[in-house]
């Protein structure tokens, strides 16, 4: 009897120690600091030099339909490539001031008007230009690179086209829009951090932006931004860095380095400018578990992240 006893408490501890194995609480996931894509460089000058600053950028004022207390935005400006083209950049500040950090931050009902008030272009949504973010689960992660730690600062950047005789960036005077998703989706760090460390200009005129990855994982490169910029550090115009992504298969390893390239058609001169680099988890841990075709864009992110909640929540309303 004492021996069965023994071996009924040695089961009794062994279920136990499973059961806590089992529930055990996930490693705790750390906290969303930003700043894990983006630097202001200094290097060789960008742009033919043909035209003016004040022919290529004007500025914007802007007002926000139901604006967010923890959103607010700064200065706004229009810009285009040169003096004929009569499309606009747009680039806005917006800063964080809340005590939670937000991914997906989206602007809609976007219009473009004049000294009058008449809207001259409008766009649907965009979203807030940040650093990235890690949102679903550990073991199958969306990374965006739409998100705001609480302090840091971003940008909303959209464009819009003029048709053939349009005079759309002439005219325009202020831009409207309204915060859609302000409350952001909380996200946390990823484990990769692609830091800009510097940019050349080749002889075809392209940027070259080079970067090295400081974090503890892998990561995926995708479609990236640039931003040009004055020597006060205000925005002259912006672009894409999509092509001559080194190494050719995108994925930078922990420690690694590595460079992407965009062109442009920019007839002003920049001294210097800020890439924002975007990146995926490696293709063995998205979401759907195999290599992507193409990157997801931000809109499909957002949908993939929202469907994967909505999923969490059925499994949760079955228990």
């Amino acid at each position: 009897m004492a021996l069965d006893a023994m071996l009924g408490s040695a089961r009794l501890v062994t279920a136990a120690a499973t059961f806590c194995l089992a529930c055990a609480p996930a490693p705790a996931r750390p906290s969303f600091t930003g700043n894990n894509n983006s630097a202001v460089l200094t290097g060789p000058s960008i742009g033919t030099g043909a035209a003016m600053l004040f022919e290529l950028r004007k500025a914007l004022s802007v007002t926000v339909a139901g604006p967010s207390a923890v959103l607010p935005v700064g200065r706004a400006f229009a810009l285009r490539f040169n003096s004929r083209s009569e499309s606009a950049w747009i680039v806005v500040e917006v800063r964080n001031t809340g005590t939670m950090a937000r991914c997906f931050i989206t602007a809609g009902g976007l219009e473009l008007r004049d000294g009058a008030g008449a809207v001259v272009g409008s766009e649907s949504t965009t979203f807030v230009q940040g650093s990235v973010g890690q949102l679903g689960r550990i073991d199958q992660p969306i990374f965006t690179d739409t998100c705001l730690a609480p302090g840091e600062a971003g940008l909303l950047m959209t464009s819009f086209s003029a048709a053939t005789g349009e005079l759309l960036f002439s005219r325009a005077e202020a831009l409207v829009f309204r915060w859609e998703n302000a409350s952001g989706n909380v996200p946390f760090m990823p484990a990769p951090k692609l830091t800009p460390t510097g940019y050349t200009v080749t002889s075809t005129g392209a940027i070259n932006v080079a970067f090295t990855n400081d974090g503890t994982g892998a990561a995926l490169m995708t479609s990236s931004k640039y931003v040009l910029l004055d020597g006060e550090g205000l925005p002259l115009f912006w672009g894409f860095l999509t092509s001559q992504t080194t190494p050719a298969d995108g994925l930078i390893a922990a420690g690694g380095q590595g460079s992407v390239e965009g062109t442009h058609a920019y007839t002003g001169t920049a001294g210097s400018l800020r890439p924002f680099l975007d990146f995926n988890p490696p293709p063995t841990t998205a979401l759907l578990g195999a290599p992507r075709e193409r990157p997801l864009t931000d809109a499909e992110r957002l949908a993939e992240w929202t469907a994967e909640q909505l999923r969490r929540r059925a499994q949760a309303d079955e228990q």
